[in-house]
Order: C-alpha cells, then sequence, then structure tokens
C-alpha cells in the first residue's frame, strides 16, 4: 500500500475516538483582513498595505474556553500565534458563578474581537486598559445589576513590581428601555495606574448613542491622565450601518490627543461584513495623520 495512503489511514483510525470526544465542543472563528492609507500631515508620505491584524478560533466546551490568535494587540508587536483568553466558569450558588484563568477585562465600551467591535479600530480608551487580566473572578446578579469582582494580574505585564494584583470590578445592568450603563474598576501598579471607567450606550430604532470617560492614576508626567469617547450611529436596514465616534485624551503633562473616526459598513452575508473608515489623529501640534481603512471581517 501506499505509504501515504497507510499515514492517512493511521491518522484516520486515531482522530476517530478524538472525533467523538469532541462532539460538545463549539468552535467560532474569524478573519479581519485590512487594506489601510496612512497619510502624515507633517511630512511622511502615504503608505499603503494589505494586513491581516487578527486571525482567531475560539474553543468552547462546557464551562471551558479558550481562544487562540496571531493578535499582538494591534501595537506593533509580532503575529506569534498566542493564546488570547483560556479560563473556566462553573457555577457557585444562587445565580453566582467563578471564573479562573485569562478573561476579557470588560474595561471601556470597546471590545478587543473585530466582530465585536464599533469600529474598525479600537477606541483609544480602551488602549490604554488591559483588554485581558489573570485571576479569579466571581460574577452575579445583584437587583437589576451584573456584578463581576475578581483579583487580576495585567497579562501584559509580566515580572517585577508593576505586575502586583490588583482588583476588578464591574457592574453593569440597563436603567431603562434601551439604555445600558457600565462601570468598571482596576486597580494596577502598570501603564496608567488604578483606572476607572463608565460608559453608557442607548439604542432607540435605528438610532445608536454612547459616551465613554475614563480616568488614571498615572504614575508619570507624559502618562494618560483622563479622556471620554463619544459615538452616535444609524443603521440603515439591509445590514448598512454608519457611525462616527469622537475622542479626546489628556495625558499628565497636558498634551492633548483628538481623534474624529468615520466609519460605515455593509454586512454581506451572514458571516462576512464590510467596513470604510476614515480616521485622524491629532497630537497637540506635534502630529496630525489621516488613516483610511478598508476592513472585510469573514466569520464561521
Amino acid at each position: 500500500m501506499n505509504k501515504k495512503l497507510i499515514a492517512l489511514a493511521v491518522a484516520g483510525a486515531l482522530s476517530a475516538p478524538l472525533a467523538v470526544q469532541a462532539d460538545d465542543v463549539a468552535i467560532s472563528g474569524f478573519a479581519d483582513i485590512f487594506y489601510t492609507s496612512t497619510d502624515d500631515k507633517n511630512g511622511t508620505a502615504t503608505e499603503d498595505q494589505f494586513q491581516v491584524p487578527e486571525v482567531e478560533v475560539d474553543f468552547i466546551s462546557g464551562g471551558f474556553r479558550v481562544d487562540i490568535d496571531n493578535k499582538d494587540l494591534m501595537d506593533g508587536g509580532g503575529a506569534d500565534l498566542r493564546i488570547e483568553q483560556a479560563n473556566f466558569t462553573t457555577d457557585i450558588a444562587n445565580g453566582w458563578s467563578l471564573t479562573g484563568g485569562s478573561f476579557e477585562s470588560g474595561m471601556t465600551d470597546d471590545a478587543q474581537d473585530a466582530p465585536d467591535m464599533q469600529f474598525s479600530t479600537n477606541s483609544h480608551l480602551f488602549k490604554e486598559a488591559p483588554p485581558v487580566v489573570s485571576g479569579l473572578a466571581v460574577s452575579g446578579m445583584a437587583g437589576p445589576a451584573n456584578v463581576t469582582v475578581g483579583l487580576v494580574n495585567d497579562t501584559t505585564v509580566s515580572g517585577g513590581p508593576d505586575a502586583g494584583t490588583g482588583v476588578l470590578l464591574n457592574v453593569n445592568g440597563s436603567v431603562m428601555e434601551g439604555l445600558h450603563v457600565e462601570l468598571g474598576y482596576l486597580s494596577q501598579d502598570a501603564k496608567a495606574g488604578d483606572l476607572i471607567d463608565i460608559n453608557a450606550l442607548y439604542e432607540h430604532g435605528p438610532f445608536i448613542a454612547g459616551l465613554d470617560y475614563m480616568s488614571a492614576d498615572p504614575a508619570a508626567g507624559t502618562d494618560f491622565d483622563s479622556g471620554y469617547s463619544v459615538i452616535g450611529g444609524f443603521d440603515f436596514g439591509n445590514g448598512v450601518v454608519a457611525k462616527a465616534r469622537i475622542e479626546n485624551l489628556e495625558d499628565m503633562a497636558g498634551t492633548e490627543t483628538d481623534v474624529t473616526t468615520l466609519y460605515v459598513a455593509y454586512s454581506v452575508s451572514d458571516n462576512l461584513t464590510v467596513a470604510l473608515q476614515q480616521e485622524n489623529t491629532e497630537v497637540g501640534a506635534a502630529a496630525d495623520t489621516d488613516l483610511t481603512t478598508l476592513e472585510l471581517i469573514a466569520t464561521f
């Protein structure tokens, strides 16, 4: 028998029991594809390029979850395969549960995965908080609010005094029809220090409006101090959505960063979305940059 056929037969025999064991595993994922054009108005030539900033596969079985991707938080890092988050969740009592491992911090109204994001790029407030933390947290309902409290570490910092364990608190709920409010708190020694975030999202028919405010306790004079993000949007139906976002951030030195983002998206099918985004970023009087992004998000 051909050696390749023998190898395939052996592999099939070995994988059969694995397939049976994996019957209760839910697998999903996505690919995020960009074509970007950058124009630095202070003199740098326009640069155009294709890139795939993130490909992710998620595995969920019972109360266990593992997300694997190649994203390095869009901060110029490499695209090595990594574990984005890996955690378990188990019921405790009276509707409360315990989660352990690495999991999303829930800070700000933004998300780290492309299919869940409001725009093609994350808000600048989102970039000031760790998107994923490691530790233990309990979650449950307290009256009308969903509450999460945990002891966590910032997964973007390893070793040294900045890796100290902090407290994560998230309280969110609907205060009226269409209005969702969230309070987030994270104590940490790294980056911008202790963070407090308050955000609200209101949806009424085709209209959407949101406000996000974050303050910090920075240790250095050039670190992030506070900022806000305001979004507005309209759903035209038939898969077409248009949004705008205005951001302002200030550091301890008084330097302000202003970002204006215009965005329109079209859902081609259940598993394919195309978006076009124009973003202008001004940092004090030193930088003025336009970033145009054509994005395709394919999910499975």
